[in-house]
């Protein structure tokens, strides 16, 4: 079986012989599935034979697994920017209600993330300390001596 996607649409595509006379195969559209939820068109499952069911449903794990895997790499890629947006956020409370309990748990997920860092082998970057200003930096040009 072949499986085409087309719109908001999969097509499920399978092989039914080859035509001499035309000299090309025969190629015969069973069904469709949802492209988003994966659910099969009406009378697509009754047409199908049982090795036919096993494919389609070894397609639409492989979807599904694949789908989660960019969710959770999506997720990976894009936290620091999340925590940036969070944290701009939380200068303007007035627009929304947080209590004690979200505290909790945001700090929870922190620490639970720090280690997960750390496990995984990236330090906390090290902050150079501001530099001192120079004895000659102190005052604006001025000569107290």
């Amino acid at each position: 079986m072949q499986f085409k996607r087309v719109g908001k649409k999969i097509q499920v595509l399978a092989y039914r012989g080859y035509d001499k006379e035309k000299r090309r195969s025969i190629v015969q559209l069973l069904g469709t599935l949802s492209a988003y939820t994966l659910e099969p068109s009406t009378g697509l499952l009754d047409s199908l034979t049982v090795e036919e069911k096993t494919e389609l449903q070894s397609y639409k794990e492989n979807i599904r697994q694949e789908d989660k895997k960019q969710y959770d790499s999506n997720n990976v890629l894009f936290i620091a920017s999340r925590i940036n947006e969070v944290s701009i956020l939380l200068e303007m409370p007035e627009n929304y209600t947080i209590d004690e309990e979200w505290g909790g748990r945001v700090w929870d997920s922190i620490e639970k993330l720090q280690k997960a860092l750390k496990k995984a082998g990236y330090a906390k970057p090290k902050r150079e300390p501001k530099a001192k200003p120079k004895q000659d930096e102190k005052q604006a040009g001025l000569d107290l001596g």
